[in-house]
């Protein structure tokens, strides 16, 4: 008789299926811009501040010259509030220090890239 009592328990014990994590993660457009930005970013890091202009321009989809600062405000706030926390517990972006607003890739950054370079190859070759 085995022990069954690990099975599912992903790498860390909080998830199930560490794969399907990835894909729950990934599918907020807000959480996907933000691997985009870090991996596009030169220095490998971005600040909160620039991320959620950056953002507000991709939502804006180039109509807009220049973004509100209200609606950058708003972005960030919800980026803070929703999409970052995910992404820092699984160890796909960290803080340079706990109050800082500098982020940068995290542990699981490379895995969460592939799933997603991998997802567009594979949404590509459908259309």
């Amino acid at each position: 008789m085995t022990d069954n009592s690990d099975e599912g328990s992903g790498v860390d014990g909080r998830f199930p299926d560490r794969t399907q994590n990835v894909f729950f993660l990934l599918s907020r457009r807000r959480r996907r811009a933000v691997v985009y930005t870090l991996a596009m970013s030169p220095r490998k890091q971005v600040s909160l501040r620039q991320l959620a202009e950056i953002i507000c321009s991709l939502e804006a989809e180039g109509e807009q010259h220049s973004v509100p600062t209200r609606k950058v405000t708003n972005v960030r706030t919800n980026l803070k509030r929703s999409h970052l926390p995910p992404l820092e517990e699984a160890g796909v972006i960290t803080r340079v220090s706990n109050d800082s607003d500098i982020l940068r890739p995290g542990p699981a950054f490379g895995e969460t890239l592939s799933v997603l370079g991998a997802g567009e190859h594979t949404s590509n070759a459908l259309d």
